[in-house]
């Protein structure tokens, strides 16, 4: 931790999110991100090897947050009715980021590349969304429900 409270992962993640919000994804250099979190290029690195490690440091983020709110007084709720209150405590975690991933949204659809890490991403965060919502994710058919649902939250996604 610094003397802020936040530590150097943290200050990052909240710089990179204030960047995209401002400016285009593609535009963000290194070196803004550093200066804007208050950070020499070496913690930099220490903390991340670059912009789309950020974005997994800052999904993880989004991650603790839905699973820490974990109502157990939905468990006797329908499976469709336990998967939407996950996802509705997803889009209110990421609220206050939404002007950062509309803008980053734009940039990283001109890059195949980054969708593919992003796309691995998205099942990550899905296997435990799925999870908390009691849904198996193991196997063939586990895999075809989470990609499923990462399908259906970049549709929604683009919608919200």
């Amino acid at each position: 931790m610094t003397q802020d409270g936040h530590s150097t992962r943290d200050r990052i993640i909240d710089a990179l999110m204030d960047l995209a919000a401002e400016q285009d994804w593609d535009r963000i250099e290194l070196n803004d991100i550093a200066e804007r979190a208050g950070v020499t290029l070496a913690q930099f690195r220490d903390a991340f090897p670059s912009k789309g490690a950020i974005l997994g440091g800052f999904n993880r983020r989004i991650d603790h947050k839905v699973l820490a709110d974990d109502d157990k007084s939905l468990v006797d709720e329908s499976t469709r009715d336990r998967i939407f209150d996950v996802l509705m405590r997803r889009f209110d975690a990421l609220a206050p980021y939404k002007a950062a991933l509309r803008r980053m949204a734009q940039g990283l659809a001109r890059e195949p590349l980054s969708l593919a890490a992003l796309n691995q991403a998205a099942l990550n965060s899905m296997r435990f969304m799925l999870a908390t919502a009691g849904v198996e994710t193991e196997g063939p058919v586990g895999f075809l429900k989470l990609q499923g649902a990462v399908l259906a939250y970049a549709k929604v996604m683009d919608v919200w």
